[in-house]
């Protein structure tokens, strides 16, 4: 209760307190259910990418990750409609902002933040927040690790540092093939999109960032979707740079409409796309397979 001016106002903050004590209660028990180290957070819009975000998560648990958390910026029926899975927690969001603009990253950097919270009372000590588009990709010496991600973790076990910050490269078609002809449309996934610019992964300049948060640091402020704000970056929040040729994103924004755009699709530009099927042949079969065992074991209704 609030007086102000012989005006009085009331505030009711009973759904408040029952949503927070409902959240508390599932994480008691997913903390209590599943040893959680390390994990990767999406914030994403749209039923219709439920699809993508099921095959996001199979890739990621595929390769190592502990727990993937999905953050579901669309109304809420009870978490009926979605793949319920061990590893996977589906967060209802929805605050109908909507994809693109200030609004939209301020919106993912809230999903971020609230998930950190969440992360330290699991106890867990990684994070990685990136996109549905976006696939972590290590080098192929982690393969034949139990565990290839918490190989490539291992090694900043006793790190200071508040994250491993990592460059990210696009992946998409060559729209001057017919690829649908190789790869039969039901057995797809973003893998199959293997074409790149021709670059040296090694010298690939930095221009758009992710982190892998170090959740036990006392450090992490200035943080933004694509990890410690430039203003802080190794100053009040000191970060490791990862070489792309040992570890990186690679993104698949939009892969069908190519790795350039209309204006840069001319003969020149198609002479300086490449193949890379790094991924592909190291994770593609074992990725179809996990997802049709996924999709028989439940359909959303």
């Amino acid at each position: 209760m609030k007086e102000e001016s012989n005006i009085s106002y009331s505030y009711d903050v009973t759904n408040l307190l029952d949503c927070h004590d409902q959240e508390q209660m599932y994480l008691d028990a997913l903390r209590n259910k599943r040893n959680i180290t390390n994990g990767v957070i999406a914030v994403f819009n749209g039923y219709e990418n439920r699809e993508r975000a099921l095959e996001w998560a199979t890739y990621h648990n595929l390769v190592g990750f502990d727990h993937i958390f999905l953050y579901f910026n669309e109304p809420w029926p009870n978490g009926m409609d979605e793949y319920k899975r061990d590893y996977i927690t589906w967060v209802p969001f929805a605050a109908k902002v909507i994809n693109g603009g200030l609004s939209w990253g301020i919106f993912r950097i809230a999903g971020m933040m609230d998930m950190f919270w969440n992360a330290r009372f699991l106890g867990m000590k990684w994070l990685l927040n990136i996109d549905i588009d976006e696939y972590f990709w290590f080098d192929f010496k982690y393969d034949n690790a139990t565990n290839p991600v918490k190989s490539y973790l291992h090694a900043f076990q006793n790190s200071s540092k508040v994250g491993i910050h990592l460059n990210s490269i696009a992946y998409g078609a060559n729209r001057s093939i017919d690829y649908d002809q190789y790869v039969p449309r039901e057995n797809c996934t973003i893998l199959d999109n293997v074409f790149r610019q021709k670059i040296d992964d090694r010298r690939v300049q930095w221009d758009r960032l992710k982190m892998i948060a170090n959740i036990e640091s006392d450090q992490l402020q200035g943080l933004t979707h694509h990890g410690c704000h430039k203003g802080f970056r190794n100053k009040v929040c000191p970060t490791y740079r990862e070489l792309p040729s040992i570890a990186r994103i690679n993104h698949y924004k939009k892969p069908e409409h190519g790795v350039f755009n209309k204006t840069k699709e001319t003969v020149q530009g198609l002479d300086q796309i490449e193949s890379d099927f790094n991924l592909f042949n190291r994770y593609k079969l074992q990725l179809e397979q996990n997802l049709r065992m996924e999709r028989r074991l439940s359909i959303p209704s």
